[in-house]
């Protein structure tokens, strides 16, 4: 293992060697060794640099400019952050928001949130908004209820991806989120 905190019984150590492998998956260097932090809650700022790389998507230049498109993300041309061009990239191809519900009426923008945990729903969601932009599923039939919480449409759907595919997959497994998992939707997920 390329990871001093993941041994090979690991339930996701073939998965996180193999992303790491791909320069996908970031780890801390503590101690002159490399640790992955598996069971720590993940990041939006990660999560959202995992799936561009997943996509094989690079930050297009404008990515690395002004202007600010969240009031608690700066851009710093003297110490640009890594997940500045990161999560700007997200937002103009479309896959993430910030939290449109605490606007800062100074400003006109809102939180990013970059260091807070990402739950499970916004997991799903980011990733179903991913494919669709990759032409791998629709979301224009997506049925959103006004009465029901924002991820309610997106955890059901997780669930099962077959009605959506644009194309017949041959795939046995087509969901994002198991039953199991989607009976807490707001359960922060783990690096692993």
């Amino acid at each position: 293992s390329p990871f001093a905190d993941v041994a090979i019984d690991h339930p996701y150590y073939d998965s996180i060697v193999n992303l790491n492998q791909k320069n996908i998956l970031r780890g801390e260097i503590r101690d002159g060794k490399l640790y992955f932090n598996p069971d720590s809650s993940m990041a939006r700022k990660d999560f959202t640099d995992i799936i561009l790389k997943m996509l094989c998507i690079i930050p297009r230049p404008e990515a690395y400019q002004p202007p600010n498109l969240f009031n608690d993300m700066t851009f710093n041309a003297n110490g640009l952050d890594y997940y500045y061009p990161v999560v700007k990239e997200a937002v103009l191809q479309g896959f993430i928001t910030g939290y449109v519900g605490e606007l800062d009426p100074e400003t006109g923008l809102t939180p990013f949130k970059p260091d807070t945990e990402i739950s499970r729903a916004e997991a799903v969601k980011i990733v179903l908004e991913a494919l669709e932009k990759q032409q791998i599923i629709t979301l224009k039939d997506l049925e959103i209820n006004e009465d029901e919480v924002w991820y309610a449409p997106y955890i059901r759907l997780g669930q099962d991806l077959r009605p959506v595919l644009i194309e017949d997959s041959n795939l046995n497994e087509t969901f994002i989120i198991t039953p199991e998992e989607a009976q807490n939707p707001t359960k922060p997920i783990t690096r692993a």
